[in-house]
Parts: structure tokens; sequence; C-alpha cells
């Protein structure tokens, strides 16, 4: 009568070992790819705002907003977007454009701290002035506001840090030409 060996086989356990990390591979890749989406989607939307708003200043020769003014209010009414469309980020955080003077307009969100760093990074090293950004600021949880752009470009990996803390999300705040 023989006796059969009840303990898994070598083969069995390293198979299962390379499921394991097969399927945890798939996991983090699915997770980044999901990161670099919601990334994108608030790049383009941010930019889609600033492009949005100059062009209805451009269409409309007695656009003068005034100070504060919502303009995601201004581009509803103008037809561009539904009235709620576009107040939120893909982190799920807020979005607000405001007029800062007839030729300046701000554009706000909250995001999650990394992605605070990771954007501010983004917009420095794309030619901001050429998108017509001329400051950005950064405020963390429960902080004042942090001037990150324009500065030196040696400067930006301390100061992006230092803005954006610690806690869990930080707001970042752009200021774009109008016209």
């Amino acid at each position: 009568m023989s006796t059969q060996n009840k303990s898994p086989s070598f083969v069995t356990i390293i198979t299962l070992l390379v499921a394991v990390i097969v399927l945890s591979g798939m996991t983090l890749a699915g997770l980044a790819l999901r990161e670099n989406l919601r990334f994108s989607m608030a790049i383009s939307q941010i930019l889609w705002i600033a492009d949005s708003v100059r062009s209805l200043a451009a269409q409309q020769a007695n656009f003068a907003p005034t100070l504060n003014e919502d303009l995601l209010n201004d581009l509803a009414g103008a037809g561009q977007i539904q009235a709620n469309e576009d107040r939120v980020n893909p982190w799920h955080g807020s979005i607000s454009a405001v007029a800062v003077s007839r030729t300046v307009m701000r554009i706000e969100t909250d995001l999650p701290t990394r992605d605070c760093r990771r954007l501010a990074s983004y917009f420095v090293s794309h030619q901001p002035a050429d998108m017509g950004l001329t400051s950005m600021q950064v405020q963390a949880f429960d902080a004042s506001w942090m001037e990150v752009y324009p500065f030196s470009p040696a400067a930006y990996p301390r100061i992006f840090n230092g803005a954006c803390g610690n806690a869990s999300t930080a707001r970042f705040a752009m200021v774009f030409r109008l016209k």
C-alpha cells in the first residue's frame, strides 16, 4: 500500500507565489493608471476653464468681470457649461474660477497633497508664461497662501514640498491673464 504525500508540492507553491506577484503588479498598475488619468483630467479641466473664459471674453466686447465674479457662472450663462458642471475636480475636490480684475482670473482647486506637488511641477515645467499663467499659490491645510511661481527653478522642489504641506489635501490656485 502506498502513502501519498499530503503536503503541497514545490511547483504548486511557486505557482501560487507567481500568481500573487502578478496580481499585485496588475493592481499597482491599475492604481497608477487611475491616478495618471485623474491628473491628466485635472490639467485638462484647468486649461479648459482658462481657455473658455478667455474665449468668452474675446467673443463679448463688453465682457468686464468685477472683482470675485464667478466666471463658471458666466460660462453657464453663455451656454458653454451646465450650471453645475465642472465644479468638482477628478479627486472630487472643489474647483472655482473668479475674476481678480477685468483682465485676470484665479482658478482654485482642492486636491491631494502629492498631486498638489505634481501639478505645481507640471505647470512650472510647461512654459507657464505661454499659457498666460502669471502666478501660482498653494495653501496647505490650515496655513496661509504661499507663492510658488514665479521663483528660481532651483528652488521649486523645496518650495512645492513646503507649500503643499503634509496633510492629506491642499488648495492650489493659479492666476491667468484673461486677455
